[in-house]
């Protein structure tokens, strides 16, 4: 999680739950001081001195630039009516013909109700109107800055697929400005909507440019948040290591230079990845220690309300009950009573694991119906997940097997869907596209830094002439050298991470598979055999669906049959099942291998074997197709061949959106094989495969 803040607009933003969502954090910039034994604070005595100026001022001119006096002092609070006061201040200068001050209002405005106040759905209503008013102004950098804040309302009200094109708007009046922060801050916070919508890939390619562009114009501040984003959508898509990596060099950065606003998001975005990977104890710690800086009063305090529903959550999920109900009154007797609820959602959710720790079924159940309605009204896929998941173990303590069946059916699509391949595939790219881009920004500031030097020295124009040019072809000569280089590197950086991706991704799916089998789907079976002394027929056949269903998906995780069977004839039994339920006719001739292959290289050929004819199935459109896998000496010669259509093979491995057929080259390197596909348009298509023997037996 990090902040972002873009001079007078002050737009800083931070993204979390492993859904992503987005919330906005300010810097603290202004210094509220406490009312002491009855004295006014600063800041009251200046706001009545200007509300009087204001009262006894005869010319609006003047009304207007004492408002917005007024304004700029109390921005950054909630005390003092900012909302209704920029409303007259808008209405005034547009009475005044002094559009640009209306519009810096309205900006400023639309900013103070998605954050300040909370009240996004009302920001959104304000930026509708000025869009209503068509206003011709010549500043794009204004009108950039209030695209970005109309866009931001779409995105807080839910609207995250109509918050895109406001930021694609926003993005070209930055451009049309020329100002590259702007731009590259819109694409930030687009980024973030696209995570919240599920397009991984997407916003991680946002990001890379962004932080190339905070990188030139030495950003500092948001160049962290832009590598934190990224780190955050590693979390989402399960690379925790990656991502506790990222975030540990950032929190190093930001600790030195003792800036506590942005280390508490970051310490909370650790508790998320610690709670997912079931570090309990170093959840609570995280969390604990950024509740305890939150304490410093001059610390910014929006972010208190999340700390506090995150704690209240992890000592309940935790058994922590004495500290959870400490908390949970501490959140009842403040932040429950402000309306709206601040950040709702989250707070929905620790109450529903606070009343389910407690054995409060009903309350918990009501919390968490008004999660998944939430996430799926607002496309937020994780916490419909969260919501799903929750919603499935309170319906089997109620004994409601079959609504428990259906969420828990629900949060396990959910679950495929957040790590499918093709994100997961994505995903790799854009880190190593990102890598290499830190890198080629790095020679370019070098080549651009050599540049004003030698033009600096005008006095010195033959050592410009004939040095500069020696230098230069010098220079090129090592960029070439490294270029070469690291382009070798980054193709084996490229296999390395994807072949990395693959083997975490068995892992996973093989660990899911035998918790299905083993755990719940034991307790199907023993609940199916109770059912039946019941003899409800419809209640049996929906159980037996039920556990077929499981079995379904467990295989589909992990092929049982290969450890059960051996890789000769779980392919056998795949092809057989694949003819039996199809139009195509299948033959397969495999010879026993089960002597030459490993385990992990049985897993792979398996996979293999499969994905290619899925891919048949699905687009060959043959009649006829057949397995052919034979032992030749040292090696282990496989053949799929069908009589459809065939492809362009060169054509297809170049299109981005051919996973299936990358992963196929990805597996056949991780077990050291050749791989060649033979197809012509109405020739039909072979895929062989050379694997060497492992000589295990």
């Amino acid at each position: 999680m990090s902040f972002l803040e873009t001079n007078d607009w002050m737009h800083p933003f931070v993204v979390f739950f492993g859904s992503l969502k987005k919330l906005f954090l300010l810097f603290c910039l202004c210094f509220v001081s406490l009312s002491l034994f009855g004295q006014e604070s600063d800041l009251e005595a200046s706001v009545k001195a200007l509300k009087r100026k204001i009262g006894q001022s005869q010319k609006k001119s003047d009304q207007l630039v004492l408002l917005d006096s007024l304004l700029g002092q109390i921005r950054n609070t909630t005390e003092f009516h900012y909302d209704s006061i920029a409303r007259k201040t808008i209405d005034l200068a547009f009475e005044l013909d002094s559009t640009e001050m209306a519009l810096v209002q309205i900006s400023n405005l639309i900013f103070y109700l998605n954050n300040r106040a909370q009240r996004a759905q009302e920001g959104l209503e304000v930026f509708r109107h000025f869009q209503e008013r068509n206003i011709v102004l010549d500043d794009d950098r204004l009108f950039a800055q209030l695209y970005t804040n109309g866009a931001d309302s779409h995105f807080f009200s839910g609207e995250l697929a109509a918050a895109i094109p406001i930021y694609d708007a926003a993005e070209a009046f930055a451009l049309k400005g020329q100002d590259s922060i702007l731009f590259a801050l819109a694409r930030t916070y687009k980024a973030t909507a696209y995570t919240s919508l599920g397009k991984f890939a997407r916003a991680s390619q946002l990001l890379s440019e962004s932080a190339q562009i905070f990188g030139r114009a030495r950003d500092t501040t948001n160049l962290l948040t832009a590598w934190n984003t990224l780190s955050v959508l590693y979390s989402q898509n399960g690379f925790f290591k990656e991502a506790k990596k990222g975030r540990d060099e950032i929190m190093a950065i930001i600790r030195a230079r003792h800036d506590y606003n942005h280390l508490i998001p970051l310490l909370y975005n650790a508790s998320r990845d610690f709670d997912k990977m079931d570090r309990q104890k170093e959840r609570i710690a995280s969390l604990t220690e950024a509740y305890t800086l939150m304490l410093d009063p001059e610390l910014d305090q929006s972010f208190a309300p999340i700390l506090a529903y995150g704690l209240l959550k992890a000592y309940a999920q935790n058994d922590s009950m004495v500290r959870a109900d400490h908390m949970f009154r501490t959140v009842q007797q403040g932040l429950a009573l402000q309306r709206p609820v601040p950040y709702e959602w989250l707070y929905r959710e620790a109450l529903a694991n606070y009343h389910l720790a407690k054995g409060a079924y009903t309350k918990a159940l009501g919390d968490a119906k008004w999660i998944l309605e939430y996430g799926t009204r607002t496309g937020e896929f994780e916490m419909a997940y969260d919501a799903n998941r929750l919603l499935a173990e309170l319906y089997n303590v109620l004994g409601d097997t079959a609504l428990s069946y259906t969420h828990y059916m629900a949060y396990m699509n959910h679950k495929d869907s957040i790590s499918s391949v093709q994100k997961i595939n994505a995903l790799s790219y854009y880190q190593t596209l990102y890598e290499t881009e830190k890198q080629d920004s790095k020679i370019k500031a070098q080549n651009i830094e050599i540049a004003l030097l030698d033009t600096k020295n005008k006095l010195k124009t033959q050592w410009i002439l004939f040095g500069g040019l020696g230098l230069a072809a010098s220079f090129s000569i090592v960029i070439l050298l490294y270029s070469r280089n690291f382009n070798r590197k980054k193709r084996k950086l490229q296999t390395e991470f994807s072949q990395h991706l693959i083997k975490n991704r068995e892992d996973q799916y093989t660990h899911v598979s035998r918790e299905l089998h083993d755990s719940v789907g034991q307790k199907l079976i023993l609940l199916t055999k109770e059912i039946r002394k019941l003899a409800n027929g419809d209640t049996v056949s929906l159980a037996e669906s039920a556990l077929e269903k499981l079995r379904s998906i467990s295989r589909g995780l992990y092929p049982a049959d290969l450890e059960n069977l051996g890789a000769t004839k779980a392919i056998a039994s795949m092809v057989d099942e694949v003819d039996a339920h199809t139009d195509i006719l299948f033959t397969h001739e495999i010879e026993d291998i089960d002597w030459a292959l490993d385990k992990d290289t049985s897993l792979h050929l398996y996979r293999i074997v499969q994905e290619a004819i899925n891919n048949l199935v699905k687009h060959s459109g043959a009649k006829a197709a057949s397995v052919l896998i034979q032992c030749k000496g040292d090696t282990i010669e496989v053949a799929i061949t069908d009589d459809g259509k065939g492809f362009d093979f060169a054509e297809k491995i170049r299109q981005s959106t051919s996973l299936g057929m990358r992963t196929l080259l990805e597996r056949a390197k991780i077990i050291r094989s050749k791989f060649r596909v033979e197809s012509d348009h109405s020739k039909g298509t072979t895929i062989a495969l050379t694997i060497p023997a492992q000589n295990e037996g």
